[in-house]
């Protein structure tokens, strides 16, 4: 059982703490990447894709852990790391990708930031495609993963439209918040009552 299984296969027994020391050995190791060539049986290259495409997966996995420990800031650190690993394109993940933006839409309400990771994730994806067979299993799991991809990204345009817009609308009227309050609901005027109009 590899390292990543075990870890994996931990966290799901929801024994974190352990998975925790199992997934920090792994980034350990991940951070000494001349003891894995050394183990590696295979040549120098095909050693470092091994470890490129071994390093990725374990990021991907450690990022999933801390974001449902709620430690988002590990996650993101882990997810923008293994953006850096250049894979080749047929075998690059998106779900980095797809994290980044659901992270910055959801979490951040930076919706340039995930326009940007969506449109990468769909640009990795449309590569992905073009290499394949027409008639390919995958090309239509592909299909499918792009119609959502290009939801998501119809969504983004439009909350980042109503973003500007509001903005603009605001900075245009030249009120400010209490301004625009006071605009909408005008004070009323006290009524006089008769016996305050003797005195």
């Amino acid at each position: 059982m590899s390292f990543i299984e075990r870890a994996y296969g931990l966290k799901k027994m929801e024994r974190y703490k352990l998975s925790e020391h199992v997934f920090q050995s792994l980034y350990a190791r991940l951070l000494r990447p001349d003891e894995a060539f050394e183990q590696s049986e295979t040549t120098a290259s095909g050693a470092r894709a091994e470890y490129e495409g071994e390093r990725e997966t374990i990021l991907i996995l450690q990022a999933a852990y801390y974001k449902k420990q709620g430690n988002y800031d590990r996650a993101l650190t882990l997810w923008r790391e293994s953006l850096l690993i250049k894979n080749n394109v047929f075998t690059v993940q998106l779900e980095p990708y797809l994290e980044l933006a659901m992270y910055y839409e959801h979490r951040e309400k930076n919706f340039e930031q995930a326009l940007f990771y969506a449109e990468e994730a769909r640009n990795k994806l449309m590569n992905r495609r073009s290499l394949e067979r027409a008639g390919s299993r995958t090309s239509s799991k592909r299909a499918e993963e792009e119609k959502a991809l290009d939801r998501r990204i119809q969504r983004l345009r439009e909350k980042q439209h109503k973003a500007r817009s509001k903005i603009v609308n605001m900075t245009s009227e030249g009120r400010t918040g209490s301004q625009e309050k006071k605009a909408r609901n005008p004070r009323r005027t006290k009524p006089t009552y008769v016996c305050e109009g003797l005195i």
